[in-house]
């Protein structure tokens, strides 16, 4: 199943299971090859701690991008988001015809704790490269439909820009953002 399959089960009233169940998924991806198991399911896991430099200053230079850092910005419409944690994954074979080559997710929350979940991916099929972002926070449950979103990993930093539909395609969008992505590909 792709990030994209999951994304068009969303309903946006489900915002905060999923947010949960994404911090369960990156605290599994946050402890490095082997170090740590993911948690059982059902299983509490503490949210991300808010950023207020503790996490920052941690003795690890290797550390990943990690909960409660401010890697950068989601701004959805006119609302901007702090992106909390993010995830660079280990890339995929979505079926017999596409290969995912990039796959990041991130969780950004707003200033009055409103969180989002942003995945950002692309697929190659026949040489040719698609681009594709979902998104799904409290003004709804939006994605690209044409493989069109325009963004770039260069440096550590994810950034770009796009316009999104909702899924009934009534309605549409902009979504800006740059934050940092950690080069370590990990499963996801």
């Amino acid at each position: 199943m792709t990030v994209k399959d999951v994304s068009e089960r969303l309903v946006p009233g489900f915002v905060p299971l999923m947010v949960g169940a994404l911090v369960v998924a990156l605290a599994g991806c946050a402890g490095g090859a082997g170090e740590a198991e993911a948690p059982a399911a059902g299983e509490e896991v503490e949210a991300p701690a808010e950023a207020d430099g503790g996490e920052s200053e941690s003795s690890d230079g290797d550390a990943e991008a990690g909960a409660g850092a401010d890697l950068g910005t989601i701004t959805v419409g006119t609302t901007s988001y702090s992106v909390i944690e993010a995830v660079n994954c280990e890339p995929v074979q979505s079926n017999e015809l596409t290969t995912e080559v990039f796959n990041s997710i991130a969780v950004a929350q707003s200033a009055e704790g409103e969180d989002v979940l942003f995945f950002a991916y692309t697929q190659e099929q026949s040489g040719a490269r698609a681009n594709f972002i979902d998104y799904q926070g409290p003004e709804g449950t939006w994605s690209t439909q044409e493989g069109n979103a325009t963004f770039t990993y260069d440096g550590g930093v994810l950034s770009g820009a796009s316009a999104l539909v909702n899924d009934d395609l009534s309605e549409s969008i902009m979504i800006q953002f740059t934050f940092d992505l950690p080069e370590e590909l990990v499963s996801c």
